[in-house]
């Protein structure tokens, strides 16, 4: 070995020891799996759709929302409206799976979206990204039975039309 060669096996150790924790560290993510529930008239679910899609900066933007939404709103020729959007989203860090594991009341992963707007998951762990997903609950239109009955005021003293009313 010369003076000017430089020992670099620990570089090669240190990959190696790397590579056994590269899962856990916490990554945005790249695409997530939805999930499209339809209930029918009695409250029964009726048939479930899934597909991956792939997010951007960890981020659904409102417009492929509202694209998705249409999309699927029909099911075997029945109308359906969307009720409810819940997102799931593991943002656990790695110091804190343990804990997890010992007090899972501790934490909460599933949160009603309100609105139609952009939805965004936090970074998680890979061996958490393929729970990471959306739920669209799809009710069964119901046709409206329109049964009110129209009552029209008219002023007694005042038979005849105004010229200017």
């Amino acid at each position: 070995m010369n003076d000017l060669d430089i020992d670099e096996t620990w570089i090669d150790d240190f990959e190696k020891v790397e590579k056994f924790y590269n899962g856990l560290y916490m990554e945005q993510l790249q695409n997530i799996e939805i999930y499209f529930l339809y209930i029918n008239r009695k409250n029964e679910l009726y048939h479930i759709k899934k597909n991956r899609i792939e997010i951007d900066n960890g981020k659904l933007m409102k417009e492929r929302l509202i694209f998705l939404l249409k999309k699927n709103y029909i099911y075997k020729k029945k109308r359906f409206h969307p009720v409810t959007i819940i997102k799931y989203n593991i943002n656990l860090r790695p110091k804190n799976i343990i804990h997890y594991l010992k007090n899972t009341n501790n934490y909460q992963f599933i949160s009603i979206e309100n609105g139609i707007e952009n939805i965004s998951w936090d970074d998680s762990v890979p061996l958490f990204h393929e729970l990471n997903s959306l739920f669209i609950i799809y009710n069964e239109r119901v046709k409206a039975n329109n049964t009110t009955k129209r009552i029209y005021i008219r002023d007694k003293k005042n038979k005849t039309k105004s010229k200017y009313a």
